[in-house]
């Protein structure tokens, strides 16, 4: 979500685990499809050859597909059934490719080069991979016909889990993968007002723009902050609003800031509490895959919340 919270990853690890995730068979459970891959990593950049490695699946299941549908021409009843079966099944193994494509497209390091003077050693990445159970509800919901934006998120929230794993719940995976298009943009419009506060986003000190519309909102021109509050009450992506504060304490410093702007807020004499509209962990984890657009209200709000500061109590250096 942050540029402020990113990580550096190894691209390699985080490839092979999008590979091992999504590709078939052959490449994610033989030997020697690891021994080729780590092989190739000395020539080509590391998501490069993931991305060779899925484009050969591809063309794979491709001549199979020319082939089935050569037989169903000639093919009796019976075997017509079966050869329906197996044109299903790589269909929707070749959507499953499809998202794990989109996904080595949002790993760190897919448009660097590969030294070849320091080629890797020649063994498969060895990073935490991604649990079996998860790879499991990825591989259900990508097989399916999936509108184009539910595509782009399972590559988004791939490419996280890949770099990552352990960070998007399989409760979160599932979420994503049922959600109502409608619902979703309900929750992406709320990031897209969300400030990074200290360690993790919320839209702070809030009450007094509930009742605003919210410019350039895809939901309608007449949509506040509370009507989309009360539309994702019932999903559990935010906390209680009413109730709900994040606290930094006393003698500490931190960092805050909206679209590119970038403040470091010191607790000089006391703890600061801080209301406002926050995500619960199953939000902070669907938003670890979304990139928010800045919106004008989000930047009134934040540049609000800063005023309301005492500057004695909590001075606020600008770095960016």
């Amino acid at each position: 979500m942050s540029n402020c919270l990113s990580k550096p990853i190894d691209a390699a690890k985080s490839t092979w685990n999008v590979v091992q995730s999504i590709g078939p068979f052959l490449i994610s459970q033989s030997d020697s499809a690891s021994e080729a891959y780590a092989r190739h990593l000395t020539r080509v950049a590391a998501v490069d050859a993931g991305k060779e490695l899925l484009l050969a699946e591809i063309h794979a299941y491709s001549d199979i597909k020319k082939k089935l549908l050569k037989r169903f021409v000639a093919a009796d009843a019976e075997e017509r059934i079966r050869i329906r079966r197996d044109l299903d099944e790589i269909s929707a193994s070749l959507r499953q490719i499809k998202v794990g494509t989109q996904a080595l497209g949002y790993l760190p390091g897919h448009t660097s080069e590969q030294s070849t003077q320091n080629p890797p050693p020649p063994t498969p990445p060895q990073q935490a991979e991604v649990s079996l159970h998860w790879m499991d509800k990825f591989s259900e919901l990508a097989r399916v016909h999936n509108e184009p934006w539910r595509e782009d998120l399972l590559a988004r929230a791939l490419a996280v889990e890949s770099a990552s794993p352990g960070t998007v719940s399989p409760r979160a995976l599932w979420l994503l993968g049922t959600l109502e298009e409608r619902v979703f943009n309900a929750f992406a419009t709320l990031l897209d007002l969300a400030s990074f506060v200290a360690d993790g986003l919320m839209i702070p000190q809030h009450q007094a723009f509930s009742n605003r519309p919210i410019p350039n909102c895809s939901l309608g021109n007449n949509i506040a902050i509370g009507n989309l509050i009360y539309q994702l009450d019932e999903v559990g992506l935010f906390a209680d609003a009413l109730t709900t504060s994040r606290t930094v304490c006393k003698d500490s410093t931190f960092l805050t800031g909206y679209g590119s702007s970038r403040f470091l807020v010191q607790c000089a004499t006391s703890d600061l509490s801080i209301s406002g509209v926050i995500p619960t962990g199953l939000g902070a984890s669907l938003a670890s895959f979304y990139t928010p657009k800045e919106n004008p209200l989000g930047k009134e709000i934040f540049d609000e919340w800063l005023k309301t500061l005492d500057k004695k109590n909590f001075p606020c250096q600008q770095i960016t």
